[in-house]
């Protein structure tokens, strides 16, 4: 079985434990990307497409301090054709070869990007901009800025442009969308109640819609948006049954 994801390190690690638990694969795990940014640079075509050696003139330089599969620079990577679906996966192929190949069994995908991203973009375009975070810029100059978060109900809708677009190229593939918990995120007002907007938004028929569930607080770390691997093998867990147990007129992964 071979495995697709699309959001963050909730969709990319339960892949991973599902790899693990169930003799699968991860063989793309597209990072960074914000929905409404792929559809508009990538489906679309409608979105200004910076070159990426523009964008790293405004990246300050890697210190050191962060770990190395979260630079600046692999950031920025994570967000072009050559790369895109590489992260962690050195030795394998970017997304659109995957796509163009066929050969996947289950796509995961999460809305933590979508959640809490903003692009940045040159000044007087909004239908534009690549996902940085706020310390990898150099400067704010009058050209160069970081814009807002994303409104729940474009990125939803954007969401369910991707997950259509992925199903499209993926017919045979079983799908399935993490909602990012929220309880992990106490005392940031705005990042809950966008989470819970999001989650009471987002309908997909074509795959298995994980609600936002409480992340137990021996499974939680350090980093917010990080779990143990306790929690990220309950989801594995949970998508593995509910395919496992669909009526056998539909193709178990």
């Amino acid at each position: 079985m071979k495995i697709l994801t699309f959001g963050s390190c909730l969709a990319r690690t339960t892949a991973v434990c599902y790899a693990r638990m169930y003799n699968a694969e991860v063989v793309s795990s597209v990072y960074h990307n914000r929905s409404d940014a792929f559809i508009g640079r990538f489906v679309d075509k409608t979105w200004k497409d910076y070159p990426k050696d523009e964008v790293g003139k405004f990246i300050s330089e890697d210190d050191g301090k962060v770990k190395a599969e979260f630079t600046a620079s692999v950031i920025l990577n994570n967000q072009y054709p050559q790369k895109i679906g590489l992260h962690g996966i050195p030795e394998g192929k970017p997304l659109f070869e995957i796509l163009d190949e066929g050969d996947v069994d289950l796509i995961i995908a999460d809305n933590h990007i979508d959640l809490g991203a903003r692009l940045s973009s040159a000044l007087g375009e909004p239908n534009a901009g690549v996902f940085l975070r706020y310390t990898d810029l150099v400067d704010e100059t009058s050209y160069w800025r970081s814009g807002d978060l994303l409104n729940i109900e474009q990125g939803v809708k954007a969401m369910a442009r991707v997950m259509d677009y992925l199903h499209d190229r993926l017919p045979k593939a079983k799908m399935a969308f993490i909602n990012f918990p929220h309880n992990v995120y106490v005392g940031s007002e705005q990042r809950i109640e966008r989470t819970k907007e999001y989650e009471a938004l987002f309908k997909y028929d074509n795959a298995l819609v994980i609600p936002c569930v409480n992340v137990p607080q021996p499974y939680q770390t350090h980093d917010r948006q990080h779990f143990t691997s306790h929690q990220y093998s309950f989801y594995a867990g949970l998508i593995h049954e509910y395919f496992r147990t669909l009526p056998a007129t539909v193709a178990s992964v």
